[in-house]
């Protein structure tokens, strides 16, 4: 595995992170789809229960919910959130590839 520690402007650290999972399906090898599966399998966006775990369901909604109450940098070039959320949820993975911008046909 990955990871390197960042600290925000206000000294708020956060992780990234890259961890490499045996038998997992590689991108440009297996299909977008297995790809896709494997991530929906293990990987899931959803609040944790308030009544079964209060304590974690309090770290997330405190810290971890891009709330309407955008901040400065939210708002650079005049718009309400140049990053676009709040953003709906979905229910599945799905892999984004760059346009082949030489191929003027499609």
């Amino acid at each position: 595995f990955f990871h390197r520690v960042e600290f925000q402007m206000r000294g708020s650290p956060h992780i990234h992170c890259l961890f490499w999972v045996k038998d997992a399906p590689k991108l440009d090898v297996d299909s977008d789809e297995e790809v896709c599966s494997f991530v929906d399998k293990y990987v899931c966006g959803q609040l944790p229960n308030s009544q079964t775990d209060k304590e974690l369901y309090d770290i997330v909604t405190e810290v971890h919910l891009h709330r309407k109450g955008h901040t400065k940098s939210c708002k650079k070039g005049g718009k309400v959130c140049r990053f676009g959320f709040p953003k709906p949820p979905v229910k599945k993975t799905y892999l984004c590839c760059p346009l082949d911008l030489s191929d003027k046909d499609k």
